[in-house]
């Protein structure tokens, strides 16, 4: 399992500033609550809490501090939390619904396959995926047909009329799991999403939707089994009380019957998955130089009193669905066998169940009637030719064998005869069509690449770029972007903003309801660290696990954090200085790392300031007030306001940024690689970082939908040596003591800049 690249570097940065933490005892200090105070100086009291455990150079480097407001949605009561951070997590921002890529398989022979992304919500159901294709499709059909919908839109029940037409044609649809050239199961409609997710990428796989054909309607199957009881016969037909039921042990198929009217039995249906098959040579024989090796479109195929069937509707059926999947060459053979079968004088050209000559009205036989084929018999693929140029056998999914025979009889698949007795084929059940080897011949290998089958095993037609996904047309709604910088694209701003959005907190405790209440949660910056590092929330772990893979377009230079910063939104007005001065204001909370002046004590507090400077624990250790710790904790942020003017923060520079490095990851959730970018300090130059390979880049190549972790510098520090940073003198033995540490800070004035 992959180790996440953000989690390393927290790791650490975590493990270094513990090692260089100038702090050894580090005190219990419990989180002030806001009490009604100005944020300004409850997060200068935060703030200074976060330096008494922990004081260095990692700290004056990447710590930044954020504000968490929860605002009682009962009482109105706001509570504020000011939180140090040192990486700034942003999420993507997402509406509440997924897109999911789907091929559908119409079932008209004038209408090809498309690719269509849907959108349906993160906890919807396979069945919403298939009434979101249902509303795509029926609004491009009356878009072709011009058809007029004023009517229906003005009625109050038009999208009632909709929305159960959707779900009609939804229910005339299945979902199929896709393997290369066959169908490997029916899929339940009532699924999760989440149950389509591929378990080794973690990603949502490509859905593949069968049209199949539309059962009879229930006032049809009541008007003729009316007839057949005034009649005085009663109805054979077989019910089911089951609705919609799907197997995925043994992903044969599944039955979906149509509810009856009262007393009426449902209209039971079959499902078929057929898999086409030619005959290929292969290099490693095991009984046989030659195998049936699968090829092509599957077919899904829903049939209505599958019990009623003779071989030759089934090879009637069969003939009419695989002919859009096959070259135009084929067609006329299709056709002759459809005339032929249209022409009741003339003889069938296949053999009976029994080899010998066919013949009509025959007792009905089951499977023990069936006939066995196997690679070294004639007609596997050549013999007589059939009436459609192909024979239909009983196989197992994959088509390499007999669905039927014990794999030691070396049966390829039982053959299905094309005469008027009862089919031998039942519900669920898997059938090949094995091609003549003559249009195997005169199509060229019916268009697919059989070059390579040489280089695969019996039973396995390497099918090189020709995979199932070949040459299918994608829908409009495949290039829909939602972003202004194309398709899914989206900006670090928007994410900035959606990590600032106002978010629902259900059952949080008001401290002054004194109860659980509804709260509303808004995250805004206050201090800005030299150095942000910026990571993009892509990895999505819950029920569906997947990696986001949008394209978020960030700046290379320029990046503006005022959008977020707390004192940007005029929560508190910027005083200005005792001379007036309101350009030395706007550099101190420029210094500070916010749009806040340090508070200034009141007339109260300026004993206990007095007593502090003399004493830094005077207050711990006579134990005083609420009050009294604020007023220490501004006057400490008094101080660590001045040395920020080591820095030389030009007025509007303050919350502008630059890139100088990303980590992008390649690859899904589960398995991936890492590499980086950076800027040279020297040339200026990107240079790419790829394991023990450097290469130049250009720097529009560094803006990518792989990049993972952006790194920042803030411009007042980019030629700012360590000394201008942090205290770099020499020390002997560890730790250092609060005394040593306030101290330290005004003695060095200028030099530390703890931020």
């Amino acid at each position: 399992e992959q180790h996440d690249a953000q989690e390393l570097l927290a790791f650490l940065l975590a493990g270094l500033s513990e090692d260089l933490n100038r702090v050894h005892d580090k005190p219990y200090i419990e989180a002030p609550d806001s009490d009604g105070r100005p944020d300004s100086e409850l997060a200068d009291i935060w703030w200074s809490n976060h330096l008494k455990r922990e004081m260095s150079i990692i700290i004056a480097l990447f710590t930044g501090q954020y504000k968490s407001l929860l605002s009682c949605k009962t009482c109105g009561y706001e509570s504020a939390r000011f939180e140090p951070f040192s990486f700034l997590t942003v999420p993507l921002p997402e509406d509440d619904k997924v897109s999911v890529q789907v091929v559908f398989y119409p079932l008209a022979n004038t209408e090809e396959r498309m690719k269509y992304t849907v959108r349906v919500e993160h906890d919807g159901t396979l069945f919403d995926v298939m009434t979101s294709l249902a509303r795509i499709i029926r609004a491009d059909s009356q878009a072709a047909s011009g058809a007029d919908n004023e009517r229906e839109k003005t009625e109050e029940d038009g999208a009632d009329v909709e929305t159960k037409e959707c779900e009609k044609m939804a229910k005339n649809m299945s979902i199929v799991r896709m393997k290369e050239s066959y169908i490997f199961n029916i899929v339940p409609t009532n699924w999760p999403l989440t149950k389509m997710q591929n378990r080794d990428t973690g990603e949502m796989d490509v859905i593949h939707i069968y049209e199949l054909d539309p059962v009879p309607e229930v006032d049809v199957v009541k008007a003729e089994r009316t007839n057949d009881e005034d009649s005085g016969t009663a109805p054979t037909t077989e019910t089911d009380s089951t609705a919609e039921t799907s197997t995925e042990s043994t992903g044969h198929g599944d039955e979906a019957d149509v509810e009856g009217a009262q007393g009426i039995p449902a209209v039971r249906t079959s499902y078929l998955a057929i898999a086409q098959r030619k005959l290929e040579l292969g290099t490693r024989p095991f009984l046989h130089p030659y195998a049936q090796c699968s090829f092509g479109i599957p077919l899904l195929i829903r049939v209505a009193d599958l019990e009623g069937y003779t071989g030759r509707d089934l090879y009637d059926l069969v003939a009419g669905r695989v002919e859009k999947y096959t070259p135009k060459i084929i067609h006329p053979i299709l056709h002759r066998g459809t005339k032929l079968a249209s022409n009741d004088g003339l003889v069938h050209v296949d053999e009976g169940a029994d080899g010998g000559s066919p013949s009509r009205g025959r007792n009905p036989r089951g499977r023990h009637h069936r006939r066995q084929t196997t690679a070294d018999m004639e007609d596997a693929s050549a013999g007589k030719m059939p009436r459609y140029g192909f024979r239909l056998r009983l196989a197992s999914r994959d088509g390499r064998r007999c669905a039927i025979c014990p794999w030691y009889e070396s049966c390829i698949g039982c053959h299905i005869p094309d005469d008027d007795s009862p089919t031998i084929v039942s519900c669920g059940d898997s059938i090949a069509i094995d091609w003549h080897l003559a249009l195997d011949l005169k199509s060229e290998g019916f268009g697919w690449n059989i070059s390579e089958a040489s280089h695969t095993i019996p039973g396995q037609l390497s099918n090189g770029s020709n995979t199932i996904l070949s040459g299918v047309k994608n829908h409009r709604t495949c290039s829909t972007g939602k972003g202004k910088y194309g398709n899914g694209a989206i900006t670090l701003e928007e994410c900035l903003d959606a990590f600032s959005k106002q978010e629902k907190v259900p059952d949080a405790y008001c401290s002054k309801c004194n109860d659980l209440r509804d709260q509303s949660k808004e995250m805004t910056l206050w201090r800005l660290p030299p150095v942000i590092i910026i990571h993009l929330k892509r990895f999505q772990w819950g029920e569906l696990r997947r990696k986001l893979r949008d394209h978020v377009e960030f700046p290379i230079v320029g990046l503006d954090f005022s959008r977020i910063i707390a004192g940007a939104h005029g929560e508190n007005d910027i005083e200005s200085d005792a001379d007036g001065s309101i350009e030395d204001t706007k550099d101190d909370a420029a210094m500070n790392g916010h749009g806040e002046t340090p508070a200034e004590p009141t007339e109260d507090n300026k004993d206990v300031e007095a007593g502090a400077k003399a004493d830094p624990h005077s207050d711990a250790d006579n134990n005083n007030t609420n009050a009294k710790e604020g007023a220490e904790s501004s006057a400490s942020t008094n101080d660590l306001a001045n040395q920020m003017k080591s820095l030389h923060v030009s007025p509007g520079s303050e919350s502008l940024y630059d890139l100088y490095g990303v980590v992008h990851h390649q690859g899904t959730s589960s398995t991936g690689h890492y590499v980086a970018t950076l800027k040279s300090e020297s040339d200026g130059k990107w240079r790419l970082f790829n394991d023990a390979q450097i290469f130049e880049v250009n720097e529009r190549d560094v803006v990518d939908s792989s990049a993972y972790i952006l790194f920042y510098i803030r411009r007042d520090v980019k030629q700012a040596s360590l000394d201008d940073l942090w205290d770099t003198t020499v020390r002997e033995g560890q730790g250092m003591s609060h005394e040593e540490m306030e101290r330290m800070m005004k003695e060095k004035g200028e030099k530390c800049v703890i931020s």
